[in-house]
């Protein structure tokens, strides 16, 4: 669990709506949001446009502290002075409770809290998600740090992000799954990643990657759209802000990865670079490749060679930031099931002989001279083995660099 950094709370120029009249909770006509619109820090130059733009689009987390204290028929609640909660009086799957969340007079969020799934949740776990319009905002992580320093709250872990990147990248991955799907085409996908597509006439609609149930999920759709659907203008304008080129006769397409917890913890991306648009670029880049690539066919008969030569890049990673992160390292079956034993034994041993290293254990069951034949023997097969994951090591720092 995580607390974060007392940080400094923002200045309104306007009023806050929620007042108190005598204890009680005045909620006026709320006000719009005073957040300033997000612009990717990558396009500096109003004069050029941009192909790709990267964003947060789905950001919820666990959380876990004093729970709020319902009270039969109260719908409000102060958790401080710029923090409110009022009370949906709805259940969700898996919380007694669902809340608006209040900073500062403006609706930022809701807050799933009192666990129904005791034997998943921890009692004082909550469920925090943040509206989707503030997103797209500079200052949304600013928001949620806010939120947690002063409700006294810990940040427990990440449930969901989605991470989105629009523009012509997403249009190119289309096109190439339209190829690989395609028998007669030479391009092909690389790995076992599922891929089902949706099609209206002979145009793909969208495409999902992988499943919903996993750690990692992607989508490509038409985000064009879905905006005239959804009417989320806030999208739209983020474009502008973000000079994406744009043209009234095209459409613009989205690539969207959606992370869950286990993923996220795996890799040890940081939460609070989330707000920054060229390390998600690197996070997309990093989980895209491998898992969403394609090859073409060629003459070279050896597939895995063939693959290696012939994997492009679709998007052009260099204009939104974008660079392929270390993932976490493998670990092998047999090492795993040799750590089980070793941290069994060693708990054995200290409980029930009060021995505590290997020595003290030699020396209670009188194996100081066979502990000392094997010793060399030991020493030079696990300094091998070290030195080759030093290598393995040195070269993936080369090759992401």
């Amino acid at each position: 669990m995580a607390k974060v950094a007392t940080l400094q709370r923002p200045t309104k120029n306007q009023p806050d709506p929620v007042r108190y009249n005598r204890g009680q909770l005045v909620q006026f006509k709320p006000l719009e949001s005073v957040q300033k619109p997000y612009q990717q820090r990558v396009s500096e130059v109003l004069t050029t446009k941009t192909l790709n733009v990267c964003c947060i689009d789905w950001f919820e987390t666990q959380l876990t502290g004093q729970l709020p204290k319902v009270e039969e028929g109260k719908l409000d609640y102060e958790v401080c002075e710029y923090i409110h909660l009022r009370d949906q009086q709805k259940q969700t799957k898996n919380f007694s409770y669902l809340f608006d969340v209040y900073y500062y007079g403006e609706h930022v969020g809701t807050l799933q809290s009192h666990t129904k799934a005791s034997n998943y949740f921890d009692p004082y776990s909550m469920q925090f998600k943040l509206l989707n319009h503030l997103l797209y905002t500079e200052d949304w992580l600013t928001i949620y740090s806010d939120i947690l320093n002063g409700s006294g709250w810990s940040h427990k872990s990440l449930t969901r992000v989605d991470i989105a990147i629009d523009g012509v990248g997403a249009s190119k991955y289309r096109d190439m799954v339209y190829k690989a799907v395609n028998t007669r085409s030479k391009v092909m996908l690389s790995g076992k990643t599922n891929i089902s597509t949706n099609y209206k006439g002979n145009q793909i609609q969208s495409v999902s990657v992988g499943s919903r149930t996993s750690v990692k999920y992607g989508r490509i759709y038409n985000k064009s759209q879905e905006l005239k659907r959804s009417n989320k203008t806030y999208i739209n304008q983020f474009w502008i802000n973000s000079t994406l080129s744009t043209e009234p006769d095209k459409d613009i397409w989205r690539i969207e990865m959606e992370l869950k917890s286990k993923l996220f913890k795996k890799r040890g991306y940081d939460i609070w670079r989330l707000n920054d648009s060229n390390y998600i670029a690197s996070i997309m880049r990093t989980e895209l490749k491998g898992w969403l690539s394609f090859y073409s066919i060629t003459t070279d008969k050896n597939k895995y060679r063939a693959m290696k030569k012939n994997q492009k890049e679709l998007i052009d990673w260099e204009t939104i930031g974008g660079k392929l992160l270390p993932k976490a390292k493998a670990k092998k079956p047999s090492d795993i099931f040799q750590a089980k034993a070793y941290i069994k034994a060693q708990k054995r041993f200290k409980q029930v002989f009060e021995l505590s290293t290997p020595e003290e254990v030699a020396n209670y069951f009188e194996l100081e001279d066979w502990l000392e034949s094997k010793e060399p023997y030991w020493y030079a097969d696990n300094e091998k083995e070290r030195q080759r994951f030093k290598h393995l090591e040195e070269l993936t720092e080369t090759t992401l660099n």
